[in-house]
């Protein structure tokens, strides 16, 4: 019984996939424009936070040296 209901979901599912639906979707040009600054603002805040973090752990790791590797 739950393999033939398993077989039925399956093949729904299937049609649900490759039958063609139409959208009525419509993005405009200023939504995209949008969507870019928002990636780009992530990427660079992401990577300003990291390097921020990155610099703390290194002033961790190397409190107590010069900058020749030498301890003080």
């Amino acid at each position: 019984m739950k393999s033939q209901l398993f077989k039925i979901l399956f093949i729904l599912m299937l049609m649900n996939i490759f039958v063609p639906q139409k959208a009525y979707a419509y993005i405009d040009p200023g939504t995209g424009s949008m969507v870019l600054q928002i990636i780009a603002a992530s990427v660079i805040g992401l990577g300003i936070t990291f390097r921020a973090w990155f610099q703390k752990l290194k002033n961790i790791v190397f409190k107590g040296q010069n900058k020749n590797g030498s301890e003080k």
